[in-house]
């Protein structure tokens, strides 16, 4: 089985496709790969609804997990499980607006990363300051201005909220 992280249904702060696995730095990936895939995968979200009007609902919720590989691959390191996996737990929290159909919902979700495990340690949390990350990225920067297509590299913004928009049961 391959495994992926992030989007509108599983760790909303994370595009899709793009967390992990475990604290592979894909801020520094000279390929720009924009699939990441892992062989373990954990994932958890606690939702609390609300009646926002009439017609729509309104949701906070935290959602929280990450991928990982079995073996270690020299392409993507800090990707393979280890003993301090839950360390390297993606946490999002955010809100959302729902609206409620008899077989079906349509959400909105503005997830916010508050804890990336892809930065260095003592830097993962939003509210360090990211003395390291700012070094790397800078020096990456310079060493490797274009991207894999061509195209001149974007400086990684690592706590960026994201919107997600997602259709499905209303459970």
């Amino acid at each position: 089985y391959s495994f992926y992280a992030g989007g509108s249904n599983d760790v909303r702060g994370w595009k899709a496709s793009s967390l992990g696995p475990g604290s592979y730095n894909r801020y520094l990936d000279k390929n720009s790969t924009s699939i990441q895939v892992g062989d373990i995968r954990l994932a958890g979200s606690a939702e609390y609804r609300f009646q926002f009007s009439k017609k729509w609902k309104g949701a906070f919720f935290v959602d929280a997990g990450n991928i990982w590989t079995m073996k270690s691959d020299a392409n993507r390191l800090g990707s393979q499980i280890s003993r301090n996996w839950y360390k390297e737990i993606a946490i999002s929290p955010g809100f959302g607006l729902r609206r409620d159909f008899d077989y079906f919902i349509i959400r909105v979700d503005l997830g916010i990363p508050i804890h990336d495990p892809a930065l260095p340690f003592g830097e993962r949390w939003v509210f360090q300051k990211h003395t390291q990350f700012n070094n790397d990225v800078t020096k990456f920067m310079n060493d490797n201005p274009l991207m894999s297509d061509g195209t001149v590299r974007q400086t990684p913004i690592p706590f960026t909220p994201r919107f997600s928009f997602g259709i499905g049961y209303p459970f």
